[in-house]
C-alpha cells in the first residue's frame, strides 16, 4: 500500500519534478516492439519477420539471447529501484527537515 505524505509546497514541487523527470526518462527508454524485433533480427541474424516467427527458432538459439535480455532487464530494474529508494529518502528527509524547522519556529514564537 502506498504511503501518503503530508504535502508541503516543497514536497509537492519535488514530487511533481520527479514525476515529470521519470515520465521523460520513460519516453526515452520505452521499447518499441517493431524496432526491437528489427534489432533482434539484425544483431542475432535471426530469420524472422514477425514475433510469431520466433516460435520457429530453435530453443538453443534463443536461450542465450533471452539470458542476456533478462540480465540487462534485471540490472535496469535494480537501477530503477535504487533511484526510487533515493527519491523516497530525499522526500522523507525534506519532510523531516520541514517539520523540524516548523517545530523550532513554533517554540521560538511561544517563548
Amino acid at each position: 500500500m502506498r504511503r501518503k505524505l503530508k504535502s508541503g509546497l516543497t514536497t509537492r514541487i519535488l514530487e511533481t519534478s520527479l514525476r515529470a523527470g521519470f515520465r521523460k526518462a520513460y519516453d526515452t527508454v520505452r521499447v518499441n516492439p517493431d524496432q526491437y524485433l528489427a534489432h533482434l533480427k539484425r544483431v542475432h541474424q535471426l530469420p524472422i519477420s514477425s514475433w510469431k516467427d520466433m516460435q520457429r527458432i530453435d530453443e538453443r538459439t534463443l536461450n542465450p539471447i533471452a539470458a542476456r535480455v533478462i540480465s540487462a532487464s534485471t540490472k535496469t530494474a535494480a537501477l530503477e529501484g535504487m533511484v526510487s529508494v533515493w527519491a523516497d529518502s530525499l522526500r522523507s528527509s525534506r519532510t523531516w527537515e520541514s517539520s523540524r524547522q516548523l517545530l523550532c519556529e513554533c517554540c521560538r514564537s511561544s517563548a
